[in-house]
């Protein structure tokens, strides 16, 4: 006599074509798939590894820049990102059971710093950023941190800076933190401006806050001004303005006598 978890394995599939058992039913993995790209150029970056912390499995990019991973469970994820000549990125993901999720993951290239480069002139691009800054500051449309409260907080990461501000939600777990903005739909995450750009993955509540002079917080899509306004736009924003590199003059010439 056969056993009974044999006689139902049979009748779930005889009795409806295609149909799940009731174990199986209850396994239903999500999906993340997208593209990786040049963050500045938006061409297609292959061979990127793509990585799910604490997780063996590596996926790799293929010459289009597209990559799938399934097999998620439900809940929180974090992605790492890495390809040569790149900075490596991290973002973080929720997914629900049997979820399709898809992304454009942007890298940032790495940049050597040679020491026969000598920078003429005043940084005024990042002084004119910081001017719009105290302009925006003005309107009262946002939340505005200043690099003197920044010191007062005595914070040492994004998320530790914006925890306790109205509006905003920092929940941590597993050695990595989420910001969600309370009141855009579904408490999502906002997205990442640095200096004026929109910021690789790397750019989160964990970023340091070292060299960081100014933060702007944008609760919902309808707060956001249109500076940082994009189609796509859902969850509000947060910039980042960074202390400028030291400007250096160029090293007068001297004649030799003949």
């Amino acid at each position: 006599m056969p056993r009974p978890n044999a006689w139902g394995f049979c009748l779930c599939i005889l009795a409806w074509p295609g149909a799940l058992c009731p174990a199986e039913a209850q396994v239903r993995t999500a999906r993340f798939e997208g593209r990786v790209v040049d963050h500045q150029t938006g061409l297609p970056v292959g061979g990127a590894v793509i990585a799910l912390r604490g997780d063996p499995v590596r996926t790799v990019s293929d010459d289009s820049g597209r990559f799938e991973r399934g097999g998620l469970a439900a809940g929180l994820h974090i992605v790492e990102v890495r390809a040569v000549g790149y900075a490596a990125g991290t973002w973080g993901i929720e997914v629900a059971s049997a979820q399709v999720l898809s992304a454009v993951l942007r890298l940032k290239l790495l940049v050597h710093q040679l020491p026969e480069v000598v920078v003429l002139g005043e940084p005024g691009g990042v002084r004119r950023s910081l001017a719009e800054f105290h302009r925006r500051r003005q309107r009262g449309m946002g939340l505005f941190i200043t690099e003197e409260e920044i010191a007062q907080r005595g914070a040492t990461t994004l998320g530790e800076l914006v925890r306790t501000l109205a509006g905003v939600e920092v929940n941590c777990g597993g050695g990595t933190c989420m910001v969600r903005m309370v009141r855009s739909p579904r408490r999502c995450t906002p997205e990442y401006f640095l200096d004026g750009f929109p910021a690789s993955f790397s750019t989160g509540p964990n970023y340091p806050l070292t060299g960081v002079v100014a933060v702007e917080i944008y609760r919902s899509a309808s707060e956001t001004p249109i500076e940082f306004q994009r189609t796509s736009l859902m969850c509000g924003v947060i910039a980042v303005w960074s202390k400028p590199p030291p400007s250096r003059s160029r090293p007068r010439e001297s004649s030799v006598p003949s």
